[in-house]
Order: structure tokens, then sequence, then C-alpha cells
């Protein structure tokens, strides 16, 4: 049996004494204070081993991110130029109106200005067509990076279980051995990562909520890839029981991660100025690295709870297979 997959949860008997950070308690599942109070005291503890384990999966994902950015998206440099290009040719244009009205402007003056007019027009018009590309095709790109980044993320989390688990249980796993313990699991992750992300971009089409709400419900797909040996649909069914039946404490956790990405994302913006595209976009991502570990750490948590108060029913020949 693998090391890193629970056995089936079994009430009383059998059940691992708990740790510092860790919430199972013989009372069943807590409250969401205690579970962050849980989370934010097991990622003091042990905040660089997560930290690394998640680098792993997301830094490749900053780096792409910030590489299209930087190739595809206008410069703030192409931006001004644009900019002081239109306001001068408004100067120029009521410059030549109030002249005209005046009766001072010559025939050779007034041919020049529209000539100058026309010209700057021109790479105005070329400028604007270059940075409304280059956005079409940074917006197409996203068609690749969005599934991409939802891998990265999905594996990220992934790595982060093993080590969650471990210092739920008083151990010392290290970020290494924790990617050992994904790549035994790699082939289950990958169907179910790639299953669930085609799902949820198919409700994310249908007018966006669908995509979010499915999102919510595979929330524990994940930790039940990595502890309890499920994969594919099955692992998603499983997922949202689990959700449906904490729906609470589990949309505190994802919130909290979405709004810790926000503000992280935020201030890596501003350690860097915009016009360095690549620096800028990179670091506004990685700063998100360092908080990205804190929800995952209540998520996994929170799952150990749920998989306490609701166990899984012992699986038949015929839900084994399907599974696979």
């Amino acid at each position: 049996m693998n090391p890193s997959i629970d056995p089936p949860a079994s009430p009383g008997a059998g059940a691992a004494p708990a740790q510092p950070g860790s919430t199972l308690t013989a009372a069943g599942p807590r409250g969401a204070g205690a579970l962050l109070s849980d989370s934010l005291a097991m990622y003091r503890a042990h905040g660089k081993a997560f930290i690394a384990a998640a680098a792993i999966a997301l830094v490749p994902v900053y780096l792409v991110h910030a590489a299209l950015a930087a190739a595809l998206l206008p410069s703030e440099a192409s931006t001004s130029r644009l900019e002081e290009r239109s306001e001068r040719m408004q100067r120029r244009a009521a410059e030549l109106e109030r002249r005209s009205a005046a009766g001072t402007l010559t025939a050779d003056e007034a041919l020049r200005a529209q000539t100058d007019l026309l010209r700057d027009a021109g790479e105005s018009a070329a400028d604007a067509s270059r940075a409304v590309a280059g956005l079409g095709a940074f917006l197409l790109s996203m068609l690749i990076f969005v599934p991409l980044s939802m891998l990265g993320t999905f594996f990220g989390t992934a790595a982060l279980i093993p080590l969650v688990q471990d210092r739920a249980r008083g151990g010392s796993l290290t970020a290494a051995q924790a990617w050992t313990e994904v790549g035994r699991r790699a082939a289950p992750l990958l169907y179910t990562s790639v299953l669930a992300i085609a799902i949820v971009l198919v409700g994310l089409f249908f007018l966006v909520l669908p995509g979010i709400v499915l999102g919510f419900l595979f929330a524990f797909a994940a930790p039940l890839v990595m502890l309890a040996g499920e994969s594919g649909f099955a692992a998603l069914k499983r997922s949202a029981r689990l959700v449906m039946a904490n729906a609470i404490p589990t949309a505190l956790v994802l919130i909290a991660l979405a709004l810790l990405s926000m503000v992280a994302q935020f201030v890596g913006g501003l350690l860097v100025p915009e016009r360095f595209v690549f620096l800028h976009t990179l670091l506004r991502d990685a700063v998100s690295l360092v908080v990205f570990p804190l929800p995952i750490i209540g998520l996994v948590l929170l799952y150990r709870e749920a998989r306490e108060a609701h166990p899984s029913p012992p699986p038949t020949l015929t839900s084994t297979a399907a599974a696979h």
C-alpha cells in the first residue's frame, strides 16, 4: 500500500492521535475559525517546506505567464507614444483651424501641416493595429495558458497534501519527498485534473457561474486522489458530496485563497514598474506563491475532518473498475 494513501476512515479504533495543527477531534468537524487557526499555526511552523513544494509546480506557470505578457501585451512605452502622437495631432488640427479662421495660414503651410497630420495618423493607426493584434494574440494564448495554470495549481495542491498529512502527524517530510509521492500518483492525478479542468471550462463557457460552482464542488479532488486512492469521475463525485456536506467552511477556505492571491498580486505589482512587463508580471504572480499554501493547508485539514465525519463506503469491484 502506498504510504501516502490513508486507509478508509473508521470512527474510533485505529484513528491517529491528533497532533498540533491537526483538526481531527473526537467531537467531529470544528468551526472555520479553528480551522484557519490550525492552518496558520502549521504554515508558520513549516512555511518554507510548503512554499518550496508548491514552487516546483507554480513557478514554471508564472514564467510562461510573464513571457506571454512581455511578448504580446502592448508596452507602456508604445502606449505613451500613441497617446503623445494623438495629443500632437489634436494640437496641430486646432492650430490649423485657428490660423485658417484668422486668414494667416498660407497654402504651403497648410499643405505641410496636412502632410504631417496624415503621417501621424498613419503611424498612429499602425501602432494601434499592432497593439490590438498583440492583445488579441495574448487573449488567444490564454486559451492554452488558463488550462495550464489550472493544471499547475492542481499539482501544486497535490504536492502540499503529503506535507500537510505528514506535519499533522508530527513528521518531517521534505518537499522532494512530497513530490515523490506526487510522482507515484501522477497518472490518476493527471487524469482527474484534466477531467475536472475540462468540466469546469465547459461550465465557464456557459455563463461562467456553472464553472465556478463545479470548481467549488471539485475542491477535494486532489486530496481524494492523494490520500484515498480515488481518481476520475469517482473522485469528482466523492468530492462533490464532501463539499456539499461542508459547504460553508469549504467556501470560506476558497474565498480566503482568492482574497489572499488578489492582495499578494497587488503587492507584487507594486515592486516593479509596469513598464518592465516581464518582471512586473513575474513578481506579481510570485508573491502570491508565498500565501498559496495557507488556504490549501486549511483545505486539506478540512478534508481530513470531512472524511472522518463522512467515511466512504467500502469499494466494490464495479465501482473500482469505473473509477479507472
